[in-house]
């Protein structure tokens, strides 16, 4: 989520750029037009709001220097498709993810050939129905990359409007989850053969009640410690945590507000 909002961030300082440097442009057209014919305190006056505008358009380009870096650093895969789903943008991590170079895939949509055998077509389904809802949603699926590695992965879709409140486009952030789904199977594994060997090697009813009940505390501990994982894979799915950029002499260019919750500095005091 967080990702996605440091996204449209990004999209935000571009037009507000934008309109600066328009509005810089015009300024300058208005003295050379006016040259001669104002005062000098009217050119002194313009010349004072062309260097606040100019101050203004070099601190966005900074944040948005700093915002594109997270992009393109982040380990997570980030899309960015039309509202029909069609490939727009994806970033450094989408590349090392799938394998798959930007340039082969703009345009395209992404179940075109991120999907294969193993991919639950139910998933696929949910994700259609997600993106019909026009709501925020996550979904775990099994995708390919193009030398045919299959991984797991939890994409948060998120669906952008426009200022008339019209679907304009959908940003996926796609983590890869695959270690976690290999771990909850040996687990479950490991349950199963556990369950199997105390069945097994304790005929005696009384000793089977004990151990059932022993088996029951496992699983519930296995449990907890499952839940403790997935909240954990959670947490770091997200970039909710303090992100600090430095330059070179470790001089702070730019925190998140993860960071300014965390240390209840602002952007500006840091």
């Amino acid at each position: 989520d967080q990702l996605t909002k440091e996204r449209a961030a990004m999209d935000d300082l571009k037009s507000r750029l934008e309109e600066k440097d328009k509005e810089v442009g015009d300024l300058w057209q208005q003295l050379e037009s006016q040259e001669g014919a104002v005062d000098e305190s009217m050119i002194i006056e313009k010349d004072e709001r062309i260097s606040e505008l100019q101050q203004e358009i070099d601190q966005a380009r900074a944040e948005y220097s700093n915002l594109a870096l997270v992009a393109r650093k982040t380990d997570n895969a980030i899309i960015i498709t039309d509202k029909s789903g069609n490939i727009e943008y994806v970033n450094d991590g989408f590349e090392r993810l799938t394998e798959y170079a930007s340039h082969e895939i703009i345009g395209k949509k992404p179940g075109s050939f991120l999907q294969g055998e193993e991919t639950n077509p139910d998933h696929v389904k949910a994700i259609r129905a997600g993106l019909n809802s026009q709501e925020p949603f996550v979904q775990d699926i099994v995708n390919y990359s193009k030398s045919g590695r299959k991984y797991w992965l939890s994409i948060s879709i998120t669906p952008i409007f426009d200022e008339q409140g019209d679907l304009s486009k959908f940003i996926a952030v796609e983590r890869d989850v695959t270690e976690s789904k290999q771990r909850d199977a040996e687990l479950e594994e490991a349950e199963g053969e556990l369950r199997q060997l105390m069945e097994e090697q304790f005929v005696n009813s009384e000793q089977l009640i004990e151990k059932e009940k022993q088996l029951s505390e496992a699983l519930t501990e296995s449990e907890r410690i499952r839940s403790e994982i997935e909240n954990l894979s959670m947490v770091a799915s997200r970039t909710d945590n303090a992100v600090i950029i430095t330059d070179g002499q470790g001089q702070i260019q730019y925190v998140n507000e993860g960071f300014e919750r965390l240390t209840e500095y602002t952007r500006e005091e840091v």
